[in-house]
């Protein structure tokens, strides 16, 4: 029974080790006082070596994880390391998502204020393909945010239906544009492109 475990908890030092060689958990062990090698390591895993008591508080700091971890079947030490992989997953993606919805709001500030700019000029009068563009950029709106996780939990979209939905998304919030209207609304003051006739004498 005792090799059994040996083995089980071998099985999940390595798996709790991940992309970390044995070489770095035997040195993080060696600076808490342990003279722990790669050999050891490898010993330890493979269950030929058992880890002590008090080696192991040591070795859960080390791995991040609880004795408990150690001690749980494998089966059991995977579900738990699916969940925490899964966990951290979540919150890169979430980070990720924030700083492209900080990114997203700047872009907006900087095509309004380009807009503006342009708006300025009574003659420029973008052509359709111009004005579908900049009405499709003005819909790119954070909402959407809220709108893929509204499909997202839709159980009753699922698969190449729900990718065509997310995809759809770019055009969702459609912003109808034309220069009168951002004039009247931003309030923009016309410049005179065109230089003042000259005065007859």
């Amino acid at each position: 029974m005792a090799e059994e475990r040996d083995i089980n908890v071998g099985t999940n030092v390595a798996r709790y080790r991940g992309p970390r060689t044995q070489q770095a958990i035997a040195d993080a062990m060696r600076e808490r006082g342990w003279k722990w090698s790669q050999a050891t390591m490898w010993a330890i895993e493979k269950g030929d070596r058992p880890v002590r008591l008090v080696e192991a508080v040591d070795l859960a700091v080390v791995l991040q994880i609880s004795i408990e971890d150690l001690l749980a079947m494998p089966s059991v030490a995977q579900s738990a390391r699916d969940a925490i992989d899964a966990a951290e997953e979540v919150l890169a993606a979430h980070q990720k998502a924030v700083r492209a919805i900080d990114t997203l709001n700047e872009a907006h500030e900087d095509l309004r204020t380009a807009l503006d700019r342009a708006c300025a000029f009574p003659e420029w009068q973008p052509d359709k393909v111009q004005t579908g563009l900049i009405e499709q950029a003005l819909g790119s709106v954070t909402e959407t945010v809220a709108d893929v996780a509204r499909i997202r939990r839709d159980r009753s979209v699922t698969g190449n239906t729900q990718r065509k939905a997310i995809d759809n998304l770019t055009n969702a919030h459609g912003t109808a544009f034309s220069p009168d209207a951002w004039r009247a609304e931003r309030g923009v003051e016309l410049i005179e492109s065109h230089p003042p006739t000259p005065e007859t004498t």
